[in-house]
């Protein structure tokens, strides 16, 4: 079939649409070298139109035609984040960003999701996400697929939505073909043994238990109990143990043969979209695609789709206000309204317009005028992402409002300003030079699109296949048209009394006079009203304010994309641009990417800022301030695709702004005029201070954040945690922090980097305004600034306690962090090869076949040089003690020693090695801001090895198998004398847990240090966490560590490990 693919002028991939004799459609790109990456700034392309968007010819396969594609968009990701590669466990947020060069990613994207399930089945279509992972029938091994991607250092992961599922992977090159294998035998023949039922279904409910606490999720399924009975938006979706196995079993239903009926019934070839993306040609990617996926069955059967059920909320229940108690504290409004499907004006998107404009941050905005009044903190609008703009059965459009108290305490006036605000687009129209704007904005993005990770890239493809025409795949995320008469009918839908109003206060809880009901699933609590009829009215006939008005024009949009000249003759990696005693700048012109982008990062630090708890909470509360300060000028540039973060170190304050370069220090002076001219007014000094102390205590009873700063907090001086913060902040006056921030400048010494299309001079002037305008002082302690202590912990077992925070999580997480000591590049290239060994094992073991917990990794770990790795696993206080826990780790790393590094060969030492140099060649930076953050994390760390993966590179040439065995059995072994710290955070058992009814007297507010012995705490370790139902290993124990130290005191740990240093 032959189909214009439009792509941008930028993009040298070459890409091809082929439909198999299945039914399954493809789309094949070839990421080999195919010419520069950006055409010559002076020579427009031929190829290219006005709008930097090149047409290309797909080549004709000459299978089969291609029919219409459906469209299909998505509920909630159930992403099962399970099979995420590890990596280094400080750094494990978020997947580092690979450059395609050397590997290749596929994506297969089924029309089918959780609304096909059957109804006495909830959870069916995610439940068959997970067991798609456990074998086929060519490959029977259950974690045949995650070992073989991991050993090829791959990732791959899969997700449920609402009409479809999808499932992704990356690879090195070299084994891309025999992946693909792999991954098509889940859809050809899987597995889906009894056994492998039996046990997945825990890890379902272990999933939805560590969600349960989620209030975007809780909501969702709330609204949908708002909907028509009987219509799939009401199902309950991510399924636990009671909808697919204890009601199933009483009903008498096999839940085994369930899962082979809906594979059989919707994992259909003409239901699938794939997307391969390698270095291989066009010809090549063909073949392999007709050979490996024509095994997928297939039949003439249409994709089911939902318009023909009706509107979902038209109903009464829809419409009225909900106030909810949430598991947080937070003070919020949504106001929701459910309009047609809208999948085929995807070209046209008017809900995102109409969410820009209604969510703009500008003068004269919606949230200019709550914030000056101090009625709300943040406004977001746009499409509801369950359903969102291109499902088929409809699409809701939201108003999201972070309310203050006094916002909260007259609600119903807040949503009259809403209705003001909406008021002045019926009058004023939808301001088509903004829409204009940011279409030109959207043309220069994708015109200058640099590359993405390339799993990221294939798995949002696949899904774009179901939603847009073939030569949209790649743009149809774009806004082409503007459509007046469709914006105005999607405007004349918000109407009050088709609204929706949802509440979340913990105040509700001592409200009295209302019916409070219970969600069924996620146990939310919360009380249902009719709209009262005279507020209707208001709104309906309220007036536009005269302090509203349409956004300004945006001064930040680039136009000038000419590449800079490089006037610096100095070695980046050798020597600073500038250094003093009050600053360091290191600059780079970018000759590689040759983008018109650059990026200035600063990092302020101050011996004020990590002085006292107390001190790091007024940092934090300064750059809150700060950005609400800086709304109004950064947000524009935010548009026009120039970035500005302000952030909170341990040491300090960094900024660094992002982008085209045209405007961008046009920005960055601005940004700096504002800090200099800080004020604040007393009223919202009070309120972002009361919002700080909510985020943190909200933050302590995420146990997984919970166990992070605990972490961090044992093992660095300079850092105070969010609990001890949540103790200082109240005492924080306005006369106490207007002090701060002028001490906060007294002493400081800047670092930066500056690096893009800009010159040095231009970088020298730029780091010269920012030590003049903010009158910068150097700081009497230079070597305190510049050093980052990680403690030595002692040797053998150091156990840090603490309780779960919310009484009714029963979510426990148990990281074992194991510490070698300061070492060089070679150890730590050891360590990680160990662990890069260590990571299929260690989830197979614990996850797969123990299943102690849903989320199981290990991962090295390098703090400022400090070289370790961690063992984590987030479980269920009812279903495993921590010291079942513990000893499975220990009994895992045994095992590890003794099956995986002794027996290991000197032929698979060399593959691993091979397969790390390789991921360091080809794993460069995929981009010039990835090149950025990397330099940056040397510069934050002071370390200043910029050139650290052409050292790796060269170091691991030099390991050898007895260097392993030698780290193994020194470090891992269990006779070896390891420094172990164990942090422990029990989950409360959520049966036994009294709860207290809505109405009922609130008791005080307990929020336990870890600092101080609290009484909550278990102690000593014989005791802490009884459990009759687990059995444990206790000699290997004793035969490891024989006194394990228990510590509940931070600074009991802290002593400690001072005492043994000296």
């Amino acid at each position: 079939m032959s189909v214009d693919v439009i792509k941008s002028v930028g993009d040298r991939r070459l890409y091809r649409v082929i439909k198999l004799k299945n039914g399954l459609t493809a789309l094949l790109v070839s990421d080999g070298d195919s010419g520069d990456n950006l055409p010559n700034e002076d020579a427009e392309s031929n190829d290219m139109d006005d709008d930097g968007i090149e047409r290309k010819d797909s080549l004709d396969d000459d299978i089969e035609s291609k029919d219409s594609l459906h469209d299909a968009e998505s509920k909630d990701s159930l992403d099962d984040g399970i099979r995420r590669k590890g990596g280094s466990a400080e750094n494990n947020d978020s997947l580092e960003e690979k450059s395609s060069g050397g590997f290749s990613a596929a994506a297969l994207c089924v029309r089918a999701g959780s609304w096909m399930e059957p109804d006495n089945l909830p959870g069916l279509a995610h439940f068959l996400e997970h067991m798609l992972f456990m074998g086929s029938q060519k490959y029977p091994n259950e974690n045949d697929f995650d070992c073989f991607i991991k050993e090829h250092g791959g990732q791959t992961n899969a997700n449920t939505h609402a009409e479809w599922t999808s499932y992704f992977f990356d690879v090195q090159d070299v084994a891309f073909k025999s992946a693909l294998d792999r991954f098509a035998n889940f859809f050809i023949h899987p597995l889906m043994s009894m056994k492998s039922v039996e046990r997945e279904v825990k890890m379902i409910h272990s999933e939805w238990m560590m969600k349960a606490r989620n209030e975007k999720i809780r909501f969702e399924q709330l609204l949908g109990t708002m909907s028509r009975e009987g219509h799939p938006i009401g199902k309950f979706t991510w399924g636990n143990q009671e909808s697919l196995q204890s009601l199933p079993a009483l009903r008498g239903i096999d839940v085994c043969q369930a899962l082979r009926n809906f594979w059989r019934q919707y994992y259909l070839a003409q239901y699938m979209t794939l997307v391969v993306l390698s270095k291989e040609c066009l010809d090549v990617l063909q073949s392999w695609v007709v050979e490996i996926f024509e095994g997928i069955s297939g039949s003439s059967k249409p994709a089911l789709t939902f318009e023909h059920l009706g509107a979902p909320f038209d109903t009464p229940r829809f419409r009225r206000i909900y106030r909810i108690i949430p598991c947080r504290s937070i003070t919020k409004m949504q106001l929701t309204w459910a309009l047609p499907s809208l999948v085929q004006h995807y070209r046209k998107k008017p809900l995102h317009y109409l969410g820009m404009l209604i969510g703009h941050e500008g003068r004269g905005s919606l949230v200019s005028f709550l914030r000056e009044r101090n009625l709300a903190h943040a406004v977001e609008s746009g499409v509801f992402e369950v359903p969102d703009e291109f499902n088929t059965a409809c699409s809701c459009f939201q108003v999201s409002l972070t309310l203050t108290n006094e916002g909260m305490t007259g609600f119903e006036n807040v949503i009259t300003v809403v209705f003001q605000y909406l008021k002045l687009l019926s009058i004023k129209g939808f301001h088509r030079s903004f829409w204009n704007e940011a279409f030109q904005i959207e043309k220069t993005k994708f015109r200058f699109l640099e590359q993405i990770d390339p799993m990221k890239y294939v798995e949002q493809l696949a899904k774009d296949m179901h939603r847009y025409k073939p030569q949209d795949y790649i743009t149809g995320n774009l806004m082409f048209e503007y459509d007046e008469k469709l914006l105005q009918s999607c405007l004349e839908s918000l109407k009050p009394h088709a609204m929706n109003i949802a509440l979340w206060s913990k105040a509700f809880k001592d409200c009295k006079g209302f019916k409070w009901c219970e969600e069924k699933w996620f146990k939310t609590a919360y009380a249902a009203q009719d709209i009262p009829q005279d507020w209707i009215q208001t709104w309906t006939n309220c007036d536009c304010l005269p302090e509203f008005s349409l956004p300004e024009p945006n001064v930040y949009i680039a136009t000038d994309f000419r590449l800079k000249p490089n006037d610096c003759s100095a070695n980046f990696l050798e020597m600073p641009l500038t250094d003093t005693n009050v600053s360091r700048l290191w600059f780079c012109k970018d000759e590689e990417f040759l983008v018109p982008k650059a990026s200035v990062n600063f990092f302020l630090k101050s011996c004020e800022a990590d002085r006292s708890p107390s001190s790091a909470c007024m940092l934090d509360l300064y750059v809150e301030l700060l950005k609400d300060h800086i709304t109004q000028v950064v947000y524009p540039a935010e548009l026009a695709e120039i970035s500005c973060r302000i952030v909170a170190l341990d040491r300090g304050l960094v900024i660094r702004i992002s982008g085209f370069s045209h405007k961008l220090t046009r920005l960055f002076v601005a940004v700096v005029d504002r800090l200099a001219t800080f004020q604040v007014r007393e009223d919202l000094f009070s309120t972002l201070k009361q919002d700080l102390k909510v985020f943190y205590r909200n933050s302590g009873l995420n146990p997984e954040v919970l166990n992070k700063q605990l972490r961090r907090s044992l093992l660095f001086d300079c850092h105070w945690d969010l609990m001890r913060k949540y103790e200082c902040i109240s005492a924080v006056t306005l006369e106490s922090f207007s002090e701060f921030v002028k001490s906060f400048y007294a002493q400081m010494y800047v670092e930066g980097l500056i690096q893009g299309n800009i010159t040095s001079k231009k970088a020298k002037s730029v780091e010269s305004f920012l030590l003049c305008r903010l009158e910068i002082k150097a700081a009497q302690n230079l070597e305190y600034l510049r050093q980052n202590q990680v403690k030595r912990i002692p040797p053998g077992c150091s156990i840090f306690t603490a309780r779960n925070r919310s009484t009714d999580d029963e979510n426990s997480v148990i990281t074992n962090y194991y510490q070698y000591g300061k070492c060089g590049l070679r150890e730590f290239l050891i360590n990680q090869i160990i662990l890069a060994k260590m990571e299929e094992p260690c989830f197979a073991c614990l996850r797969t076949s123990k299943q102690l917990g849903y989320h199981v990794q290990s991962g090295s770990t390098y703090l400022y040089g400090m070289v370790g790795f961690t063992v984590t696993i987030c479980s269920l206080a009812s279903k495993c003690s921590m010291q079942v826990l513990d000893d499975s780790i220990e009994e895992f790393l045994q095992d590890f020693h003794k099956n995986h590094v002794e027996k290991m060969t000197e032929e698979t030492l060399s593959e691993i090695i091979s397969t790390e140099i390789r991921l360091k060649q080809n794993c460069g930076d995929a981009n010039l801001q990835a090149e950025v953050d990397r330099r940056w994390k040397e510069i934050l760390e002071n370390s200043y090895v910029f050139d650290r993966p052409t050292r790796e590179i060269n170091e691991l040439k030099t390991i050898t198998l007895q260097d392993l065995k030698l780290w193994s059995r020194n470090f891992i072994a269990p006779e070896s004398k390891r420094r172990k710290l164990s942090i422990q955070v029990v989950g409360n058992d959520r049966q036994s847990a009294p709860r207290r009814q809505p109405g009922s007297k609130r008791p005080p507010l307990r929020f336990p240090s870890p600092h101080q012995q609290p009484t909550t705490y278990p102690n000593p370790r014989p005791t802490i966490f009884p459990n009759p139902r687990a059995t444990t290993n206790s000699n290997s124990r004793a035969t490891t560590y024989p006194n394990p130290r228990v510590f509940t005191s931070i600074e009991e740990f802290k002593s400690e490990c001072k005492r043994y240093s000296t």
